[in-house]
């Protein structure tokens, strides 16, 4: 199952390169003219004060000057959070995209690894046809469907490979790999 994170985000850094560069480039862009703007405010600001006093100039012009790189690295921080949210929107969608042979090999896989009996499934309404033509020995939960992905269950235990479940799980883990790869 980490495997298969593994290779979606491969696949996501590979498409997400172009998409990187416009909204880094477009990051610098508004950074730059929200600088520009702040600091050609702040220089007039300045230039007032030192009418008055140096002292005082000095300190608005570093509170103005903190100020501006402290809305700097919020707006960044802001933009990394939303482009990584994207990626997992699109990570979730291209998981849900899969073929109906794709999906019921995955259940294949996730039930080779398993010795429990008679297993019960649930999975998303769209897929239940697929399901039934595949031939394979599972209840099929006809009453609670899921979004995404399925969950193999009896009376002791649940196996949940719902995929924005799997995503979220994985996310404090592969999100830091986003942001260094962004970074770059």
């Amino acid at each position: 199952m980490a495997n298969n994170i593994d290779n979606i985000v491969s696949k996501l850094k590979a498409e997400a390169g172009a998409e990187i560069d416009r909204i880094d480039s477009q990051a610098q862009e508004e950074v730059q003219a929200i600088r520009d703007k702040i600091l050609g405010q702040a220089k007039k600001e300045e230039a007032r004060i030192l009418e008055t006093g140096d002292y005082d100039a000095r300190n608005a012009y570093n509170q103005i000057y903190d100020n501006v790189e402290l809305r700097l690295r919020d707006q960044r921080l802001k933009e990394s959070q939303d482009f990584i949210q994207k990626i997992f929107d699109l990570a979730l969608e291209k998981m849900n995209k899969k073929s109906d042979e794709d999906f019921i090999e995955e259940i294949r896989q996730a039930l080779e690894g398993l010795e429990e009996e008679k297993l019960a499934i649930r999975i998303p309404k769209d897929r239940l046809g697929a399901l039934k033509e595949a031939g394979l020995d599972l209840t099929i939960d006809e009453e609670n469907w899921v979004d995404s992905g399925f969950v193999l269950f009896n009376d002791r235990v649940n196996y949940n490979y719902k995929y924005e479940d799997i995503l979220a799980e994985n996310r404090d883990r592969i999100g830091p790999q986003l942001i260094d790869f962004m970074s770059r």
